[in-house]
């Protein structure tokens, strides 16, 4: 298979993953709302959005078979637009139109950076320097809650900020590491192919598993779906590029993939503006654990 047809079936398999995974966002929060309010058919629609979740590995997986994971990864953020219409249109949530601008900007940003990636192929993990990579994920795993818990008291808009580029950030890590796992010196595989680096496709399931918790953890504080999963798009898209042009020699930053970085900066920006008075009653009702806007 030629690079291109592969690049082609990795971006393909990111818009699809993208889009059940973000879907399987909404639907958890729409279940966690419906169990406080006791509705019979809520833990139904919670489990099946955790199921439906549970298949981000495995997106992850098939797509990394075909190019490096920085391609799937650049796809991430046009599932963001299923998330937003079944948010809006089922569970109420509204944004200022601030807010949707910024969600705009970040589904361009990944374009950009998709783009880019076409333009600009991406190295290999393989030659990943694997050291630099486990200490910047471990800083992560420890550092990631500890600043969750640090704004527990802070604004709700500032919470689904901060939980979405924690969460969004383990996600990235499991998805670099199971990159690494699978690269190979002559291509990637479906699966590791010796014991060191099956050792890291088993720890980067740590990495999904923090990414699962801290969406769970921000939907129990009132977070909505479609703004924290406008930020955990920005670190999920922007890690893999980063850890790739810093960790693999001979990587660097084109110009489309800066100017896409740039764009995630301005979403989190346009993102983090103060929620509306419809949002404060929406978050009261739902989750009492959750701060006032």
């Amino acid at each position: 298979m030629s690079i291109n047809s592969g690049v082609i079936i990795a971006m393909a398999v990111g818009v699809a993953g993208s889009s059940v995974v973000h879907l399987s966002k909404a639907l958890m929060r729409m279940g966690i709302s419906g169990i406080a309010r006791k509705q019979k058919a809520a833990r139904i629609v919670y489990g099946l959005g955790i199921l439906l979740n549970f298949t981000n590995p495995l997106w992850v997986i098939v797509a990394n078979r075909f190019a490096p994971v920085v391609y799937y990864t650049s796809m991430y953020g046009l599932g963001l637009v299923a998330l937003v219409l079944f948010s809006a249109r089922f569970m109420g949530e509204k944004l200022e139109r601030k807010q949707v601008y910024g969600i705009v900007v970040v589904c361009a940003a990944t374009l950009v950076i998709g783009a880019g990636n076409i333009i600009r192929p991406i190295h290999s993990l393989f030659s990943v320097d694997q050291s630099l990579v486990l200490v910047a994920a471990t800083v992560w795993l420890v550092g990631g809650p500890l600043c969750a818990i640090a704004i527990r008291r802070a604004r709700i808009v500032v919470q689904e900020l901060a939980f979405g580029l924690i969460a969004g950030g383990f996600g990235a890590f499991d998805s670099i590491l199971k990159g690494i796992a699978q690269a190979g010196p002559y291509g990637s595989a479906f699966l590791p192919s010796d014991a060191a680096r099956w050792m890291i496709f088993a720890a980067s399931f740590l990495g999904a598993a923090g990414a699962f918790g801290m969406v769970q953890w921000s939907y129990l504080r009132g977070c909505r779906a479609s703004t924290l999963g406008a930020s955990f798009n920005v670190t999920y898209v922007a890690l893999p590029l980063v850890i790739s042009t810093f960790a693999v020699k001979g990587a660097g930053l084109g110009l489309p993939s800066m100017i896409g970085l740039a764009l995630l900066a301005l979403g989190v920006y346009l993102i983090r503006t103060r929620a509306t008075t419809t949002i404060t009653r929406y978050n009261e009702t739902d989750a009492p654990h959750g701060r006032k806007p």
